[in-house]
Order: C-alpha cells, then structure tokens, then sequence
C-alpha cells in the first residue's frame, strides 16, 4: 500500500467514524478496527483546532504516545474530519500506523 493510500484510507476511516458516531477509547475496538483496514495501530484525537494541539494532545496520554512512538511503524496517516451538529467535538483527528506486508 502506497504512502497516499494509507493517507486516503485513513481520511476515510476518519469520516466513517464519524457518520456512524463509532469513536471509542476501547482500545479493542481501535484495534479491531485497524485490523480490519489492514492497520496495526491507530490513535484518535478529538476537540484540537490544529495538528500540533492534536499531537500534543496524542503526547500527554501514555498509551497513544506508546503507539505513536513504537519504533516497529514504518507507515502512517493521518486523516482530520469536521464534526456535525450530532458529534460532540467539531474536529476529529486519527493516525493510522503500519508496517510493510512482505
């Protein structure tokens, strides 16, 4: 999967997220999720304006940082995705982290 797919597919994930209102801190179903689009890892930030405040915002919880920083990813995307007036945040932020399949 190319660099640009990844980044599609995360957008996309980010918008279907969002339709279906499925954003949940269960890590199980992140990471069922991310399987299921062929993705070891995910993180979902939510309420930041900007992709600084959402790293940031990545940085101050262990376990996303964890994820974000383990040295095994060698993919990402990221995708940012405007909430509706049914959301609770206007902005929706998600990584996406994987690896090469050989």
């Amino acid at each position: 999967m190319t660099r640009e797919e990844r980044h599609r597919r995360a957008n996309d994930e980010q918008i279907r997220l969002l339709r279906q209102e499925l954003l949940s801190e269960d890590g199980n179903v992140a990471q069922q999720r991310a399987a299921a689009l062929g993705i070891a890892g995910e993180n979902i930030a939510y309420g930041s304006l900007t992709p600084q405040e959402a790293v940031a915002q990545v940085l101050t919880s262990p376990e996303h940082c964890m994820n974000l920083m383990d040295p095994h990813w060698t993919l990402f995307g990221g995708g940012v995705a405007n909430g509706t007036v049914t959301t609770l945040f206007g902005t929706y932020w998600v990584q996406m982290f994987g690896t090469e399949r050989r």
